[in-house]
Formats: C-alpha cells, sequence, structure tokens
C-alpha cells in the first residue's frame, strides 16, 4: 500500500513539475504572470513529493511507537482531506458545467482561461487523484 501511494503521489508531483519547467500541454489559458504560475506549480510538486515519502518512512519507522499511534491520525487527516477536497472541487465543477454556479478566478490570475476546459480537466483528471489517494 505504501508503494501504491507513493507512486500515485508522484506521479501528480510529476504532473506539477511539467508546468512548473514550462510545459504547455494541456493547458488552461495563459497564466499571469507566468512566474508565480511556475512557482506554484514547483512548490506545488514539492509538498506533494515530500508526501509521496511519508508512507514509505512511516513503514520502515513502524517498529517506534509514537509512529504506530501518529500513523492513524495523519493518515485519517490525509485521508478525510484528500477525499473532501475531491467531492467539493467535483461539485462545484459539476455546477459550474451546467451554469447553476461558474467557477470565478480571481482578476490578474490569467490572461486568458477556458472555462469549460478548466472545469472538465478538473472534474475528470484532478479531482478524481485527489480522491483515489484519499482512498488508497
Amino acid at each position: 500500500m505504501a508503494v501504491a501511494l507513493a507512486v500515485w503521489a508522484a506521479w501528480y508531483a510529476a504532473y506539477r513539475f511539467y508546468y512548473a519547467f514550462g510545459g504547455q500541454r494541456g493547458m488552461i489559458g495563459r497564466p499571469s504572470p507566468v512566474q508565480h504560475f511556475r512557482r506554484d506549480n514547483f512548490v506545488g510538486g514539492a509538498i506533494i513529493l515530500l508526501a509521496a515519502l511519508l508512507p514509505s518512512i512511516a513503514v520502515s519507522a513502524w517498529r517506534h511507537r509514537p509512529v504506530r499511534r501518529l500513523v492513524p491520525v495523519v493518515g485519517w487527516i490525509a485521508a478525510v482531506g484528500c477525499c473532501m477536497h475531491a467531492l467539493t472541487l467535483l461539485t462545484l465543477r459539476v455546477l459550474s458545467l451546467t451554469g447553476v454556479h461558474p467557477t470565478h478566478y480571481p482578476p490578474g490570475l490569467c490572461l486568458s482561461i477556458d472555462r469549460h476546459q478548466a472545469d472538465l480537466q478538473d472534474l475528470f483528471f484532478n479531482e478524481p487523484w485527489f480522491f483515489i489517494e484519499g482512498c488508497l
């Protein structure tokens, strides 16, 4: 299970690093300023990559009593956090696609943005990743 969690998280970190290092495929618009977009993706990728290491560290440190007590708590928080993040944003994206509650982006975030494409990308790629991570 630790390996599955690590691989799944590392895969998403790679996706974030792709944009951090200038990747353009799958972009939903043109970010403004590009440096902030790249920085945010780099930081996000680094955090996710560090999180990918936690399951393996927990397995190797399992013989220590404090770790055995801490792992279920941290695991529960991560699972609930990831699943709730996914379910909340999946709901918001469906509401946006149906026109009930359109997704709004802060002014100055993007020079241009395809909201429909952004909703679909989030609905079919980003949020399912969080839900599967939470379930694992």
